[in-house]
């Protein structure tokens, strides 16, 4: 660091010099000084006394200025303390009682405090009054945290004080001993704590540190001279101390002594303060003399390759990879006066000590001490090799070991200005140095004698040598830039021009890239520039110095701080490619080049074979297209498959120059290759050009290119047209079927002969996918293939014309008649559905889609459509034709039982999931009943006896069968009930109990054969649909589910149904006496209870014969007078089909009319099923239309 004074002024006063304080405005532009009884205030930048304030009586012994910049203060012997605006005028006077001492404005709240001997001031702008606080001893100094929360007091006792903004005590610290502490201030911290370290001086030579908590930090730094003033730099990096040694030092912050600022001076130093703007300092002496000086701040630093150690701080180096900007710092804790870095080796210049540092660790970063060298070496360069410090003494350079032995030592001609380090074997490294006289010598470490390389006539500035060591370049002092061949200079005459490659003038510096031969760069005042080869140079503006280039960036020196700049390198590139250069054009595109210029040099290179290289290009862009045409170049080569015209021909077209490629085909004798190039692209026209007449096979490729092409474009027909005419029928068949034109389509099927089978079969099939039914019907019809016929016309839903088919080809039956099936189940006509099934042979997987059906409307809870479905399945099962008939009659029993039940629970679950029903109480009390007795001992899929029963406790509620509701109570107590439901059963059952326990008479079911009333839930809980005394089955009605007054009767074995049918319906006008003596009719008169003797009604009284105990019997057997006795009209005659016999029942109430429905054989009132009819418009248990049933 250097001092240079800038002015200098010496104050007249005779009666007192001494400065003993001054200060800088905020903005640095004026100094305010102390000079005896006066306060003079400067313009800092040439020096000139601006004014001298006089308002003291007596010597001035402190000065502050405001951070704001508005005002400043001082302080004198006279006990006064004048505040003054930054315009020279004076606005505030006021007094302490004692000298004042020291003054500091707050630098936040611009509170100003001033101390006395024995008491402390503050003062505000916004505040009237003084407020004054007793110190409790003399002070000395005082000074103000950054963040003007705290101040702190020095006392002659020995100790210092800190305050708060109120000047209350904060905590004190004590000093050893009783030397009085004389100078303070705080400076920033070292940590991420954020609190700033106060710097302590003391009278007896005393430096300490304190944080904000009163702990001290670091050592006491001892110095043998009275510290008159300790202040921090504006950044809190540095300290200055002045005091008794007539100097002024340069400190760390840590209180490490770097060096002497300026010159000695012939008085004690009292003062000094830093300019807050610049780089300057001002310096107050005891003789009264005003030093404003600059300070200059030197580059110590070194380079080799990307890593480069600068000095920080003036006591820290920072070692920065200039490639990846990792830094890495090392503190030395004193002066750094050189450093050399060489390889893995780092030297460090201390003032009594030099320090060796190696690489360690894997991330090539950070350095361990190898050698402490511990004597203080004076030289004027410093480098480092592997092994050696080589020292730079004037003429003489000494080679040192690690250990500071004198190895070897050279006395050269002239004094040395430049040395460096050019690598070299460990140990025996190589050096060339640069002389005053001009002259650049080779010296080896190992070898006594140094060796002259060239003469110049000025004085050598910089030197640096190409990475292969074959060119040296050259600076000297009047700017002459000279680039040399070493090794036609090594064996020539030194001063021979011959060995001159370049030479430029005005260059500062100069330095070779690292990664190639040929490429230098150089500074001038303004310019910097980079040379290539013979090629012209690249200029861009720049201000500084080189100091290396490595690949596309150049380091420099601008200022204090190192830059990489990143140069273009695409222009060199090119030159070289201009020139055919391909390999250098490579190795420059290897140091930084934009993926197009990659690209470029890939592609020239393709062109001219110059095939690693462009491999290496394209590779480089990861381009597979033309890694893949470079490997078939190579591959063909290789094999000598090709000659060079034909594999430039296969390069040219890869990069698009067509005709080029065109006409290295035809060169090499490769027409067909253009053929196919041309007609890849789409160029017809052109690819015409190269077909020979009569090559019908040509011809035809390339109308099916063309075909592709025009469908590519958008023109299917044209395409299409195409493919036609060049005989691919079926690419033409594909693209009609593409685009749905199945007129065309239907044309070419007619046009193609029947013996091509394979095209009409696609024709077919294709038009069978459009849905045009009858033309692919037409088509398979020409391939006489009835079977894809009926596919088409199944697909189609063309059912009329497949039944047609079907009935000329009985084969097809099962295959037309199947589809139809599943097509009328989709559509919801299961009857037919069954029918089609029927026809196709296809029973069981009837019976599969129907149960299916049943299972999802049970699932569903569509429980009529499930009794729908069970009755469907029992009259298909009546078509199994692989089971005997008591196999029939049990499935369609089970069937048709499960369709009974379905039914009758639809109302029951409608009742309790809606809240509305058509259905009377009595109505549903009898479907439940029925419901309790049809599932006795059995379970129901989806079928909840609980549901059932608790619609008949209610109905029976309603009713005022109390003891039915008692019974049912009862039961459900076994039974699992829904959680919903149990609060509900529970009121029911306190509501019932309240009622006597009887059932009314009217709700018993009565038989109509014997007369006698059934219990509602018989006593021994066996459930039957049959009376309980004479057993006669009871008949219900499918409309309210009531018992109808219907009586069962059988033929006897000897009558068959039609004759039995005839008997009824015959008209008789009397009753003929039978002569058979095996008729039971005869047995009528001799064994009935004859109440009249004019009983005529026969069946009458074969129906109660049953009380007699002999011949009793619940079937009621008929003969032939009997059948024609009885009245036809109360008759009903239900003929069931195989392997059921038909049923005969008597009307025991004629005037109350019942029928049946004759497709599900299921009874009815008369009234309530023509109801039905005509709401529903079908039979409201199998779903026969009333269209059908008329």
């Amino acid at each position: 660091m250097r001092a240079i004074t800038t002015w200098v002024d010496q104050v007249q006063d005779r009666q007192e010099q001494c400065i003993y304080d001054l200060c800088f405005s905020p903005d640095g532009t004026q100094l305010v000084v102390t000079a005896g009884s006066q306060v003079l205030v400067y313009e800092t930048t040439k020096g000139v006394l601006i004014k001298s304030l006089k308002g003291h009586k007596d010597t001035v012994y402190c000065v502050c200025y405001a951070k704001d910049g508005k005002k400043f203060a001082s302080g004198s012997a006279d006990k006064s303390v004048i505040v003054w605006t930054s315009k020279l005028d004076g606005i505030l006077k006021y007094s302490h009682s004692e000298a004042v001492q020291c003054m500091q404005f707050n630098p936040i709240t611009h509170q100003l405090v001033s101390c006395s001997s024995s008491e402390l001031t503050i003062w505000s702008s916004e505040q009237k009054n003084l407020q004054k606080v007793k110190s409790g001893g003399r002070i000395n100094c005082c000074s103000w945290t950054r963040n003007g929360q705290y101040l702190a007091i020095g006392f002659a006792s020995g100790y210092v004080s800190i305050r708060n903004k109120n000047g209350d005590e904060h905590l004190r610290i004590d000093r050893p001993g009783t030397s009085a502490v004389w100078s303070l201030s705080w400076g920033q911290p070292r940590d991420e704590s954020n609190n700033d370290i106060l710097a302590i001086a003391e009278w007896n030579g005393t430096i300490s540190f304190y944080t904000q908590t009163g702990r001290q930090i670091g050592r006491e730094r001892t110095i043998d001279f009275i510290p008159l003033k300790i202040l921090h730099f504006p950044d809190g990096q540095y300290l200055l101390v002045v005091g008794s040694n007539k100097k002024c030092l340069l400190m760390t912050n840590e209180g490490f002594q770097l060096t002497k600022i300026g010159n000695d001076y012939d008085s004690w130093v009292w003062s000094c303060a830093v300019n807050p703007t610049s780089s300057h300092i001002a310096i107050g002496t005891q003789n009264g003399s005003i030093n404003y000086l600059q300070l200059s701040w030197d580059i110590v630093h070194g380079l080799y390759g990307e890593r480069y150690a600068y000095r920080e701080n003036m006591t820290d180096i920072i070692i920065q990879n200039l490639q990846t900007n990792q830094k890495v710092r090392i503190k030395c804790k004193d002066l750094i006066k050189k450093i050399a870095v060489y390889r893995d080796k780092l030297a460090v210049q201390l003032p009594e000590r030099v320090i060796i540092y190696e690489l360690s660790g894997n991330d090539g970063m950070h350095y361990r001490c190898q050698e402490k060298l511990g004597q203080s070496l004076d030289c004027n360069l410093l480098v480092v090799t592997s092994k050696h410090l080589v020292l730079c003494l004037d003429k003489r350079l000494q080679s040192l070991s690690f250990t500071g032995i004198v190895e070897r030592e050279w006395i050269l001609d002239n004094s040395i200005t430049y040395i460096k380090v050019i690598g070299g074997p460990i140990g025996k490294e190589c050096i060339i140095t640069g002389l005053k006289s001009g002259q650049v010598v080779k010296i080896y470490l190992d070898n006594p004698f140094p060796s002259l390389i060239i003469k110049l006539n000025s004085s050598i500035r910089c030197l640096d040598i190409s990475s292969q060591k074959e060119k040296l370049a050259i600076v000297t002092d009047n700017g002459l830039l000279t680039i040399i061949n070493i090794n036609t200079s090594s064996s020539s005459n030194n001063n021979n021009n011959d060995d001159i490659i370049y030479e430029k003038n005005d260059v500062t510096s100069v330095s070779f890239n690292r990664s190639f031969e040929d490429m230098y760069c150089f500074s001038t005042n303004d310019t910097l520039s980079i040379k290539v080869s013979n090629f012209p140079e690249y200029h861009q503006k720049f201000s500084g110095f080189v100091v290396g280039n490595n690949g596309s960036k150049v380091y420099c020196i601008i200022g204090t701080n190192i830059k990489t700049i990143d140069i273009p390198l695409t222009t060199t590139m090119y030159q070289y490619i201009d020139i055919n250069d391909y390999i250098s054009a490579y190795k420059i595109a290897c140091l930084g080049v934009a993926e197009t210029d990659w690209l470029s040099l890939g592609l020239s290179s393709l062109e001219k074979l110059e095939l690693k290289i462009a491999e290496n290009s394209f590779t480089r862009l990861k381009n597979l297209r033309y890694i893949e045409v470079v490997n078939e170049i190579l591959e063909k080569l290789e094999t000598g498959e090709w000659g060079r015209e034909g594999c430039m021909a296969i390069a040219s077209a890869s990069m698009g120059k067509l005709r080029d490629a065109a006409k290295l085909y035809q060169k090499a004798g490769l027409q067909q290759y253009a053929l196919d190039m041309y007609s890849d692209l789409r160029m017809f026209d052109i690819a015409q050009e190269f077909i020979t007449s009569g090559n019908s096979q040509d011809r035809t490729v390339l109308l099916r290119r063309r075909a592709e092409w025009a469908k590519s474009l958008g023109e299917p027909r044209a395409a299409a047209e195409m493919f036609l005419a060049a005989g691919d029928i079926q690419r033409a068949i594909n693209i009609i079927s593409e685009y749905g034109w199945i007129d065309l389509l239907i044309k070419v099927g007619r046009q193609i002969d029947k013996g091509d089978r394979n095209n009409l079969t696609i024709i077919g099939k294709k038009l069978r996918k459009l849905g045009a039914t009858h033309g692919a019907a037409e088509i398979f019809t020409r391939l006489g293939d009835d079977k894809d016929v009926a596919d088409v016309l199944i697909d189609a839903q063309a059912w009329p014309e497949a039944f047609e088919l079907a009935e000329r080809n009985t084969k097809l039956k099962s295959h037309i008649y199947g589809p139809y099936a599943r097509w009328l189940v989709d559509t919801g006509r299961f009857s037919e559905a069954q029918e089609a099934f029927k026809l196709a042979g296809q029973v069981d997987e009837s019976i599969h889609v129907l149960t299916t059906l049943a299972d999802n409307a049970i699932i569903e809870r569509r429980f009529k459509d499930a009794s729908y479905f069970y009755w469907l399945l029992s009259q298909l099962s009546l078509e199994l034709n692989n089971k005997n008939d008591n196999d029939i009659i049990n499935i369609f029993n089970d069937y048709s039982d499960k369709a009974d039940i379905y039914y009758a629970y639809h109302e029951i679950f409608r009742y309790q999931e809606e809240p509305f029903t058509s259905f009377m109480p009595e109505a549903l009390f009898n479907i439940s009943r029925y419901l309790l007795n049809k599932i006795q001992g059995i379970n129901i899929y989806g079928i909840s006896k609980v549901q059932i029963i608790y619609a008949l406790i209610k109905q029976a509620k309603t009713l005022g069968a109390n003891k039915l509701s008692m019974q049912l109570l009862e039961k459900l107590k076994t039974m699992k009930i829904p959680d919903y439901q149990q609060s509900q059963i529970e009121i029911l059952t306190l509501a019932i109990k309240s009622y006597q326990y009887t059932d009314p008479e009217e709700l018993l079911p009565l038989c109509y054969r014997c007369s006698t009333f059934n219990s509602l839930l018989p006593s021994n809980n066996k459930h039957c649909n049959c009376c309980v005394q004479c057993g006669l089955k009871f008949q219900y009605s499918f409309g309210q589910f009531e018992i109808l007054p219907l009586v069962e009767f059988q033929l006897d074995d000897d009558i068959d149904d039609d004759e039995a049918e005839k008997l009824i319906y015959e008209n008789i006008d009397s009753i003929h006496n039978d002569d058979d003596n095996n008729d039971n009719d005869n047995d009528i008169i001799e064994n009935q209870l004859t109440i009249d003797d004019n009983i005529t009604d026969l069946f009458t009284a074969k129906m109660i014969k049953f009380n007699d105990p002999k011949i009793g019997d619940s079937i009621v057997k008929v003969g032939r007078k009997v059948l024609k006795n009885i009245e036809p009209t109360s008759v009903i005659i239900i003929k069931w089909p195989v392997p059921f016999k038909t049923k005969y029942y008597k009307n025991l109430l004629p005037d109350l009319q019942i029928t049946y429905c004759k497709y599900c054989l299921r009874l009815f009132h008369a009234d309530d099923y023509e109801l039905a009819l005509l709401r529903q418009g079908h039979c409201p248990f199998c779903r026969v239309s009333t269209v059908s049933i008329n």
